[in-house]
C-alpha cells in the first residue's frame, strides 16, 4: 500500500467541501463566521450600552452563538447601521426572554444611528402585556405606531418576531412561538423610516436574541 493511500476495507469520509456561506439574507446570527474569522467583536458593529452585551453559547437558538443582554434591573440598547434593512423586506429575529421579570424589551429596526437612543423601529416584547410597535426619534422619544395587545407572552422559549411593509409604510408586526404557531400581531401605518439598521434592548431582566433575517 503505498504512502497516504487508504485500506480498501476503509472509506474515506474526509469532505473537500468549503465551509458553507452564510445567506444573503443573514443580518446578523452572531456566530465565529461574523466574528471571529473577520477579526471583529460586537463593538466593530454595534453603538450603545456594550457592557450588557456578550455573545454566548449557552442559550442559542441556531448554532453556537447568540447575543446575551443582561439587564441588571435597567434599560440598555444597542444598535448598528453598517447593515441595511427594509423597503420590501419581511425581517425575522428570534427573541428568549429570561423571567417574567422581563419589561419592554425586543429588536429595532430601521435604525439611522449605532447608539443606545436609535432612531427606527422598536418591536417591544412584554411578558406580561404583549407586543407592540414604537417609531423612536434620536432622544430615545417613542411614538405608538401599533398598540399593545394586552396579552401575555411566554418566556423561557424562543419566540419569533417578523415585521414588513416598509415600502408602503403599513407595517405589520407578528410573534409566533416555537412551533411557529402565531400568537399576536399589530399593524399600523407609518413610513418615517424606511431603511436603516437593526438594534436590540433589554429592560429589567436578561434577554437573548439570534438569527436576524431579511428577505
Amino acid at each position: 500500500m503505498a504512502n497516504g493511500e487508504l485500506p480498501s476495507a476503509i472509506v474515506d469520509v474526509r469532505s473537500t467541501d468549503p465551509i458553507p456561506e452564510i445567506p444573503d439574507s443573514v443580518v446578523d446570527n452572531f456566530e465565529e463566521a461574523l466574528y471571529e474569522d473577520k477579526g471583529n467583536t460586537l463593538s466593530n458593529y454595534y453603538g450603545g450600552d456594550l457592557s450588557q452585551a456578550t455573545r454566548q453559547q449557552t442559550t442559542v437558538f441556531e448554532g453556537s452563538y447568540a447575543l446575551e443582554f443582561a439587564a441588571s434591573g435597567d434599560s440598555y440598547s444597542i444598535s448598528r447601521t453598517d447593515v441595511s434593512v427594509g423597503g420590501t423586506d419581511t425581517i425575522t429575529d428570534y427573541v428568549y426572554m429570561s423571567s417574567t421579570n422581563v419589561s419592554d424589551s425586543g429588536p429595532f429596526v430601521c435604525t439611522q444611528q449605532a447608539d443606545a437612543t436609535p432612531a427606527g423601529y422598536w418591536l417591544t416584547i412584554n411578558p406580561s402585556r404583549g407586543i407592540a410597535l414604537f417609531r423612536q426619534d434620536t432622544s430615545g422619544n417613542y411614538t405608538i405606531v401599533a398598540g399593545r395587545t394586552g396579552n401575555s407572552l411566554p418566556t423561557g422559549e424562543w419566540l419569533q418576531t417578523e415585521i414588513s411593509g416598509f415600502d408602503t409604510g403599513d407595517l405589520v408586526y407578528t410573534i409566533y412561538d416555537s412551533g411557529g404557531t402565531q400568537l399576536q400581531q399589530v399593524s399600523g401605518t407609518d413610513s418615517t423610516y424606511q431603511s436603516g439598521g437593526i438594534g436590540f434592548r433589554a429592560t429589567t431582566d436578561t434577554v437573548f436574541y439570534d438569527l436576524v433575517d431579511a428577505q
